[in-house]
């Protein structure tokens, strides 16, 4: 297209790994990073700039200001195969008086089940398959640069697009205007060596395409978000779930003396449109995951762990005629809105326990991360390598027990099965940072979109400080029983 009315500048694909996370400045471009997966960023350096655009006040490595008659050509390569692969757009900034963090999802994420690349059709012919994705505000654009690409032999069907609605967004190139950023996602790689070398050289090109002369657009409608609703739901998990959570409360507060009730964690906006209205940050929205985030307000300490758990809603709240945590400790009988589900917690250790929603179906992956201050995670604790089983060693003979789990997060897990070790310095941190976790539910396997937040059980987190150190958690999970079990 260049020479036919059109300036065409390169930009880069760039990942982010765990490990430049960690290094100095890694925080900005890491996003509240995964571990478990590695955010790829569609880069446009200062000499790419268009002229007049105003980039004073952006990160100009990840998000830049366009005018509604441009495109962003992503052309190459898929990832080699991985659990999941995504890719996103976001409003970054929008000037409010001044200029704010939105990170806002403009549409639904392109996945590996609904992108369309040049394969076969077989199973798992979207990795490692051409595709081209057309960021842009005009269908004229879009239809010139599908013809441009036929020319020279990429069809028509592997074209993919992320619309700028013109009604959403204050589109332009001054400092009024709103910036515009990308984040590609991949979690884990079924071929390590093999993703290693994808994300260290991408197989991609990555071009801004921009009219000599500003031209009238042919705008698209809003998008409309995929249902992410199934019509089933984890009801079933409700009687298990109390029941490792009182067994928890039983065995950890008869010892611990000293426990804690965290009213604040909470499910992520689901739509980027939710955050604009409200003028909020939201934390870059995947429509692929749910998400819940938790704020232990609590420092991590040498005798203190994290126990992660789940109930379908809030302790002690209600829901039609059944009140979840009603057999509980009045101290922990909490009631809270139905819109707002609500983690109760403990700490001086704590405890991860929950529903598997990739062994109940809800899922195709599921992760816990916890971060530092900086929004830069240390570790992941994951569905495949980390859950399954760990409910046994306090519920061993509940019905649906292998798809719960309770997992702790420790600073020494010596004493601990299924257990994450934070250490005090890098990768890890020291004791006077509060840390943050998030758990991420990634895409419903018989969807294109990640699961209801009304149809899986939300996560819970205990904390407690302890008053001495405990006796081995590390149980005979076939050889013990609820009964039978001491600390």
């Amino acid at each position: 297209m260049r020479g036919n009315g059109y300036s065409v500048d390169r930009g880069k694909l760039v990942y982010w790994d765990l490990e430049k996370c960690q290094q100095e400045g890694g925080a900005l471009k890491c996003f509240g990073n995964n571990p478990d997966s590695p955010y790829g960023i569609n880069s446009f350096l200062n000499e790419n700039a268009v002229d007049g655009e105003y980039t004073k006040d952006l990160d100009i490595n990840i998000e830049r200001r366009f005018r509604a008659d441009e495109a962003i050509v992503f052309f190459g390569l898929t990832p080699p195969e991985a659990k999941y692969i995504g890719y996103t757009h976001y409003l970054s900034k929008r000037r409010f008086g001044r200029s704010k963090r939105i990170n806002a999802s403009l549409g639904d994420t392109i996945n590996h089940l609904n992108i369309n690349v040049t394969g076969d059709g077989s199973p798992g012919d979207t990795f490692n398959s051409d595709v081209c994705i057309v960021t842009t505000a005009d269908q004229n654009m879009f239809d010139a640069i599908a013809t441009g690409m036929l020319s020279v032999g990429v069809p028509s069907d592997s074209m993919n697009l992320q619309v700028l609605a013109k009604d959403t967004l204050q589109l332009g190139l001054t400092k009024h205007h709103d910036s515009i950023s990308w984040l590609n996602r991949i979690v884990r790689f079924a071929d390590k060596e093999a993703g290693a070398a994808y994300m260290a050289n991408p197989p991609v090109f990555l071009f801004r395409i921009t009219p000599l002369t500003e031209k009238e657009i042919a705008p698209y409608p809003i998008p409309i978000r995929k249902t992410r609703k199934t019509g089933q739901n984890e009801n079933y998990m409700w009687y298990t779930i109390e029941r490792l959570e009182r067994t928890l409360r039983k065995r950890f507060d008869r010892k611990v003396r000293t426990s804690y009730i965290n009213p604040s964690s909470k499910v992520t906006a689901t739509f980027g449109e939710t955050c604009l209205k409200k003028e909020k940050n939201c934390k870059r929205d995947n429509s692929d995951a749910a998400y819940f985030f938790n704020y232990p307000a609590r420092n991590m300490g040498p005798n203190e762990l994290l126990i992660i758990y789940g109930v379908s809603f809030s302790c002690g709240e209600k829901r039609g005629r059944k009140k979840v945590g009603r057999h509980l400790p009045t101290l922990y009988v909490v009631i809270y809105p139905l819109s707002s589900p609500v983690s109760c917690c403990v700490w001086h250790f704590k405890n991860i326990a929950q529903v598997n929603h990739v062994q109940t179906g809800f899922a195709t992956y599921m992760s816990i991360s916890i971060y530092d201050w900086n929004g830069v995670a240390f570790a992941a604790l994951n569905s495949e390598d980390d859950m399954v089983g760990s409910a046994s060693q306090f519920i061993p003979y509940m019905e649906h027990v292998d798809k719960a789990f309770a997992i702790v997060m420790a600073r020494d897990c010596t004493e601990f099965a299924y257990c994450l070790e934070v250490p005090y310095t890098r990768p890890g941190f020291p004791s006077w940072v509060t840390p943050v976790l998030t758990v991420r539910n990634i895409l419903h396997p018989n969807t294109t979109a990640g699961p209801d937040f009304e149809e899986i059980i939300s996560t819970n987190v205990m904390y407690a400080k302890l008053q001495r150190k405990l006796p081995s958690l590390k149980v005979n999970a076939t050889g013990a029983n609820d009964g039978d079990f001491k600390l």
